[in-house]
């Protein structure tokens, strides 16, 4: 087993610590103590070292060409991957899902403005066929 250790600068007035450890079958583990790897979620300073990113590194930069070749060459690069085309995936339906309401809302808004129009009698009830989902 081989080890790297890192201190890397985020949200507290202290460097957190990051251990990337690589196994003799090639699996990587990798630890830090922000709140988020001590609760076992990803976090943002984990992902980062894999990446190849130095942002905040205060100690081991040195290191991070050695940490990103392991991840090349790790089963962990796929589930990476997987994981970030699904988060562009579902990115692109939030945006989909915001437009979609959008368009219901501007839609609902002119039917609305339609009956107000036929209750004030400027508009003729019978030139008004309501859509399916105001019927």
């Amino acid at each position: 087993m081989e080890e790297k250790a890192f201190r890397i600068q985020g949200s507290e007035d202290e460097p957190y610590h990051v251990i990337v450890r690589r196994f003799d079958s090639g699996n990587l583990s990798i630890s830090c103590n922000c709140r988020a790897g001590i609760r076992g979620t990803l976090c943002k300073h984990r992902v980062r070292l894999l990446v190849g990113s130095d942002e905040g590194i205060v100690y081991g930069s040195e290191h991070l060409q050695t940490v990103v070749e392991w991840f090349s060459a790790s089963e962990l690069l796929r589930a990476v991957e997987s994981m970030r085309e699904i988060e562009e995936r579902i990115e692109a339906d939030r945006k989909a899902l915001k437009t979609l309401k959008a368009n219901i809302a501007e839609e609902m808004a002119a039917e609305v403005d339609t009956l107000r129009a036929i209750e004030a009698g400027e508009l003729a009830a019978e030139s008004f066929a309501p859509p399916g989902w105001l019927a």
